[in-house]
């Protein structure tokens, strides 16, 4: 048990041993609502995986989804 009290949150200790795990981009006065995206940003562990977002103010990620529902649909962007 002791990990559970070193990494309360299983994203940290998740993140430590090199695997991927979601957090929610959210902000509010500049500081992240999850506060494992600000961690991980300041360890530079983070990677953003989406479309261009100026309220963030994060690039296009090579890794965006490139089937937006907006665009197309969502059957067509789901098939």
């Amino acid at each position: 048990m002791e990990d559970a009290n070193r990494f309360p949150d299983k994203r940290i200790e998740a993140l430590l041993n090199g695997e991927a795990v979601v957090v929610r981009e959210n902000r509010k006065a500049g500081q992240y609502v999850d506060t494992i995206a600000q961690w991980a940003e300041d360890a530079g562990l983070k990677v953003y995986c989406g479309r261009a977002n100026f309220h963030t103010g994060h690039k296009k990620s090579k890794w965006l989804n490139p089937y937006s529902v907006q665009k197309l649909g969502r059957d067509e962007a789901l098939r």
